[in-house]
């Protein structure tokens, strides 16, 4: 199931994004801890963050201008 979030990125002078915080709800912040992998973008296609959180891998997707992740 898609669920939109909010995210704090950096966004670098190269024209790079990296995520750096997932506000969940208003109410959680987690922190990116890490960006292992970009999806390369394709004009127009959903980019997918890989990243830890908490200790744990999460897919991060930016579709146009909303983020989201997939939970259970």
């Amino acid at each position: 199931m898609r669920r939109d979030v909010d995210v704090v990125a950096l966004h670098q002078k190269n024209g790079n994004m990296i995520p750096q915080f997932i506000l969940w709800d208003s109410e959680k912040i987690y922190e990116v801890e890490e960006v292992t992998h970009i999806g390369q973008p394709i004009p127009g296609k959903t980019v997918i963050f890989t990243c830890m959180v908490a200790g744990r891998e999460v897919h991060l997707y930016l579709d146009k201008d909303t983020f989201y992740v997939e939970t259970a």
